[in-house]
């Protein structure tokens, strides 16, 4: 789904099923009168008359009538479903997209909080608190009736209206902070769990339970405490209502009587404006015993379209050629997600089809922010980085497979089989590709000998495998679709000296297909075979060019790094 899709209203939630709703919602309330009618005239005709025939006649335009409305209701009742599920066609993926971003998903500890609001929204819009919004413009017509009954009755329904009225935007104004407030620490509850669990091994292993166990119960206490101030606040209004929706079901019963002792209103008309005067506060009661639900889910409304990525781009329409000339960065600054200044400053060099570069600097140089910064993971601030001339997001998110390559330091596998890891969860993918990329990585015969081979399921992220096998696999899954640029960040970190003349075969095979690769390593033995080198000191390009000119002088790059360091002493500058 494209940005400009993302845009979302209710209208254009409810577009095309509104109008039924509104017709739905109109024969429903008309037919709500069948009852209080149907008691009138028993009480005013069949009992004075005594006539059998009336009344069996009444009971049967009852029963119909009755039918009717419960199919109506019931068809009214599966449209609000039919449009909770439409919301979910409509904005699903866009909300997944906008947690698929690196931005979104490294800013704050959302978790899948994005996805939870939704659902809450599709239960509000499914629950009879949302059709009971549909039954609120009828609230005239039913007090229209009663006034017509006897003023003095329409006045009682209209105090009591009014009344309800006040007790809801009361409600509103006490629920609203408690209901917020019991929301924001469920989601840091949530995210301190999830942060535990996935961290799970450093945990165990450093004796972090008790601590981990003592910082989520004061979470939750303070949760559950503004979870209770919202429920009871919410809870005290739906018992008051309905309590004096009941004691005003009473009260015009006797105001009836009063008036039918006076000669003003007949026996059967007493029981008419008690229900009637009752089903025109209905919805009101409904609303404010939904209100919470109606609270969370527009606080949950008001979160997704802040939060569901609606800066209005254009998407590509243009599908570009793959790139196969050159890359080109220039005067280049990197910011990591969530920091204002940035990690690397001012990186200029090209890299040709068929280059490999190492790129190399002390821990903290910024090898790795500029290995994100490639692959269009962290933002460029300053500057561009162009592929034959254009930048990454001229391709669109399907197309940069065939551009990017990228093998990270943390690697994550998946839960899916090993075939699926590597082909990057594309449908229907040729086998041919999958073997080949496995086979260019040296994975082939790893995964061969597992279980199921290809079809081995990866469970966990893939920890029952050893450090070695994953980076196999991602290795494999870097070089998946023959991209023209493959980024790998300490691709030896966990390979065995079988496996590293594996890496280095695929290297070499990579550089005679034409590709760009960039190696972060401090392997001498990976060094050797990268015909260029990029010196990265303190987030700044110190050196770049043929490895054997940069690295042949003994302790070149320490060289370097203390004229760069007694550079930023003379000048006082900072450097990141």
């Amino acid at each position: 789904m494209s940005n400009s899709q993302a845009k979302f209203s209710l209208f254009k939630v409810l577009q095309g099923t509104l109008a039924s709703l509104i017709a739905f919602s109109m024969v429903v309330n008309i037919l709500a009168l069948t009852g209080p009618l149907f008691m009138m005239q028993v009480y005013d005709r069949v009992l004075t008359s005594g006539s059998v025939p009336t009344l069996a006649g009444l009971v049967v335009l009852l029963v119909l009538l009755f039918t009717f409305m419960g199919l109506l209701d019931l068809v009214r009742s599966r449209v609000m479903v039919r449009i909770s599920q439409r919301l979910d066609y409509l904005i699903g993926p866009a909300t997944v997209l906008s947690l698929l971003s690196v931005p979104k998903a490294k800013s704050g500890s959302l978790g899948i909080q994005p996805i939870q609001d939704l659902d809450k929204i599709k239960r509000f819009i499914g629950s009879p608190g949302a059709l009971a919004l549909f039954d609120l413009p009828w609230i005239p017509v039913y007090l229209s009736i009663v006034y017509l009954f006897h003023p003095w009755a329409g006045l009682l329904v209209t105090v009591a209206m009014v009344f309800m009225l006040f007790l809801t935007f009361f409600n509103e104004h006490l629920s609203s902070k408690p209901a917020q407030e019991s929301s924001e620490f469920g989601q840091k509850r949530q995210s301190l769990m999830e942060d535990a669990r996935r961290n799970v091994e450093v945990v165990t292993a450093l004796g972090m339970h008790n601590a981990i166990l003592s910082r989520w119960q004061a979470l939750n206490d303070t949760y559950r405490q503004a979870s209770s101030r919202a429920s009871d606040v919410s809870g005290f209004f739906s018992i008051f209502t309905k309590t004096f929706r009941m004691l005003l079901q009473s009260c015009m019963l006797a105001l009836g009587a009063l008036l039918s002792l006076k000669g003003e209103m007949s026996s059967g008309m007493i029981i008419a404006i008690s229900v009637i005067g009752a089903r025109a506060l209905a919805p009101i009661e409904q609303s404010t015993t939904n209100w919470k639900a109606f609270v969370e889910s527009r606080q949950a409304w008001r979160r997704l379209r802040e939060f569901v990525d609606m800066d209005g781009k254009n998407p590509q329409t243009v599908s570009l050629p793959k790139p196969d000339k050159y890359l080109k960065l220039e005067k280049v600054s990197i910011t990591p997600v969530g920091e204002q200044l940035p990690f690397l400053t001012e990186i200029n060099f090209q890299a040709d089809a068929g280059d490999v570069i190492g790129i190399i600097g002390n821990t903290g140089s910024g090898k790795t922010s500029l290995a994100r910064g490639i692959t269009g993971v962290w933002p460029v601030t300053e500057g561009s980085i162009r592929f034959d001339g254009a930048t990454l997001d001229q391709w669109t998110m399907d197309q940069r497979s065939s551009v990017i390559g990228y093998l990270p330091q943390d690697i994550e596998l998946f839960d899916g089989t090993v075939g699926e890891n590597i082909a990057r969860f594309q449908k229907n993918v040729p086998e041919q590709e999958t073997l080949r990329a496995a086979q260019l990585a040296g994975a082939h015969e790893m995964i061969l000998a597992l279980p199921d081979g290809y079809e081995t399921r990866i469970l966990n992220q893939g920890k029952s495998l050893s450090g070695g096998q994953r980076q196999l696999i991602a290795l494999a899954r870097a070089v998946y679709n023959s991209p023209f640029v493959v980024v790998l960040d300490e691709p030896n970190s966990n390979l065995d000296n079988l496996g590293l003349k594996a890496l280095l075969s695929a290297i070499t095979a990579l550089k005679e297909a034409g590709v760009i690769v960039f190696v972060i390593t401090h392997s001498p033995q990976m060094l050797a075979v990268m015909e260029k080198v990029l010196v990265l000191v303190n987030g700044r390009q110190v050196a770049f060019g043929k490895q054997s000119e940069i690295l042949s002088k003994p302790n070149a790059v320490s060289s370097i790094k203390n004229k760069v360091s007694s550079k930023t002493n003379d000048d006082g500058e900072t450097k990141v």
